[in-house]
């Protein structure tokens, strides 16, 4: 009775984990499938699979802590589900902080908000207002400075012509010269250009009107000033921590609360914030990413506001004149 006892739970366990392996194998071939993931050799295939398992491990263990009312936001694996954390970092973020030793022209003047006695609205979105292009995909290149440089443009241009345009990021890439492509750049540098240019490509070939072009500058860490800035300037480029996989893996539906173990001074994304807003008294910035309408909220993010700078929002934030 023992040994078929015995036999028996040793038929359950192996077909139990005949049923797991066959579960994993389904997860790793609907993920590849749904983000038409391709590699060259079995060994590459297994080494991204383990990744990809890996950050499932991750996802969960966050989402059962959020289940119990520890977290105040979900992850849900994306398209970058098969790529390591330091991976994501160096291929998808590239923001470079800023310095003094290049010796261009400072184009840099400093917001000045409205008085205090001038009431901002509770909540702003410049995508229904029509100043917002869609989401777009940077892929593994570490271009978001290009992104967020012409999402500013674009909102200031729709403000000033009531046109959208779409403008080419790859035009910064590829002749930008104080800018480093697809290893990041500092905003001033991108804008400089453009001045020097006398203009720049719409996706197009729209030639940007040339203007006496600048970059105001919005006061470091200060989200009021950046709230005023939003509220009547228009979208506003910013830089955040971009680290950790609370970001790399945000879904929709949640404010991300926490996107870095302790208060933000590593800069190391580019993104644009169109806009901002409450739910239930948990306020937010809306902001747009270029990591393609897969990840995110299609594509967006919402990251809490007047939370100590959460994920360093403020820290380096700012829009061209026109």
């Amino acid at each position: 009775m023992w040994r078929s006892t015995t036999l028996v739970v040793a038929a359950v366990m192996g077909a139990t984990a005949a049923s797991i392996t066959s579960l994993v194998q389904d997860e790793w071939q609907l993920f590849k499938l749904e983000y038409n993931k391709q590699y060259n050799t079995d060994v590459k295939e297994q080494f991204r699979m383990k990744i990809f398992m890996d950050n499932k491990h991750k996802v969960l263990e966050h989402n059962k802590h959020f289940a119990q009312n520890m977290t105040s936001f979900k992850l849900k694996l994306n398209h970058l589900g098969d790529m390591l954390r330091q991976e994501i970092i160096s291929s998808m973020t590239g923001f470079t902080e800023m310095d003094t030793k290049n010796g261009i022209q400072d184009i840099t003047a400093i917001y000045i908000p409205p008085d205090d006695d001038v009431l901002l609205p509770s909540s702003v979105d410049w995508r229904k207002k029509g100043a917002v292009t869609g989401v777009k995909n940077q892929g593994q290149c570490a271009s978001g400075w290009a992104f967020s440089t012409t999402g500013s443009l674009e909102g200031q241009h729709f403000r000033r012509w009531s046109r959208l345009l779409n403008i080419s990021e790859q035009n910064l890439i590829d002749c930008c010269h104080l800018c480093q492509g697809c290893q990041g750049a500092r905003m001033d540098y991108a804008f400089t250009y453009i001045m020097q240019n006398n203009g720049i490509d719409s996706e197009s070939y729209y030639p940007y009107e040339a203007r006496a072009l600048g970059y105001v500058s919005i006061p470091t860490g200060d989200e009021i000033a950046l709230k005023a800035a939003v509220a009547n300037i228009g979208p506003v480029s910013v830089a955040i921590d971009a680290s950790l996989p609370s970001l790399h893996y945000y879904t929709h539906g949640s404010i991300l609360s926490r996107c870095v173990l302790r208060p933000s001074t590593r800069l190391t994304h580019r993104a644009l914030v169109v806009g901002y807003g409450s739910d239930w008294g948990h306020e937010y910035w809306v902001v747009k990413n270029s990591w393609s309408p897969y990840w995110g909220d299609h594509g967006y993010i919402k990251i809490a506001r007047n939370r100590n700078n959460q994920c360093g929002i403020a820290t380096s934030a700012g829009y061209p004149l026109v």
